[in-house]
Order: structure tokens, then sequence, then C-alpha cells
């Protein structure tokens, strides 16, 4: 078996991504296809004023969110302190996620949020647990 290379891992990050902007696109385009009673719940919430604590959340979740692109931008190029951060910023986002209250998507979109949940788990484990984390101690970036 041969094991994971610096090219499959940044596909991996790469596959990844990609995920969470379909299944973000997904959630936004089916929303039509939703039940009467889910879609006027999302809808409501959509239309609903926001409050300071929901302003708040959205500031840190901008923050997170762009941590996170710094964060997965210096895995794709094996910079050292990306992965000491790769699990804390996920450790940040899971514990926020309770916060924003209940999701409401179509099955076509609650499965790509899944996928790419796994292949996020897929980038930690690789990262931390395998001999892909050996490669984050070099110079090099081939």
């Amino acid at each position: 078996m041969v094991g994971m290379t610096r090219q499959g891992f940044r596909r991996l990050i790469v596959l990844q991504w990609l995920l969470v902007l379909a299944s973000c696109f997904v959630t936004f385009a089916t929303v039509p296809y939703l039940p009467p009673e889910l879609r006027g719940y999302w809808e409501s919430q959509v239309n609903a004023e926001m409050t300071t604590g929901d302003w708040v959340l959205f500031g840190v979740s901008m923050l997170v969110l762009v941590a996170s692109i710094i964060i997965y931008v210096g895995l794709y190029l094996f910079r050292p302190w990306s992965k000491s951060l790769l699990l804390p910023i996920n450790v940040v986002g899971l514990l926020l996620a309770p916060l924003y209250g209940p999701a409401v998507m179509t099955g076509w979109a609650s499965t790509l949020s899944y996928f790419a949940a796994l292949v996020g788990g897929g980038v930690l484990f690789l990262a931390y647990l395998s001999p892909v984390r050996q490669m984050f101690t070099g110079g090099s970036d081939a």
C-alpha cells in the first residue's frame, strides 16, 4: 500500500473545501424544495431582525472563517504552524455550532455537508496521526 503523498493530501484539502462550497450552494439553491413548514421557518430566520448577540456570533464566525482559510492555505503549503492551529480552530467551530440553532436543509445539502465533515476528519487524522504529520517539519514545498 502506497502512503499519502503531499499531492494527495493537497487534493483532500481541496476536496473538503469544494464540498463545503457545494453544500452552501445547494443549501440555498434547494430552499424552494423544502416542505412549506420548513421553508417558512427558514425564511423567518433569514428575515429576522439581528440582535446584538446575533451580530457578535456573526463577527466571531467571520473571524473563524478567515482563520480557517488561512490555516488551510498553510496546510496546503505544509507550514508547521497550520498543523498546530488545525485542531483548535475545529474545536472552536464545534463549540460555536450549537449557538446557530436549528439547521434547515434538504437531504442533498445535508449529504454534501456530511461528506465535507468526513473529509475534514480525514484531514485532521492525516495531519496529526499519520506519516503526513512528518511533512510539516521540513522546509521543502515539493
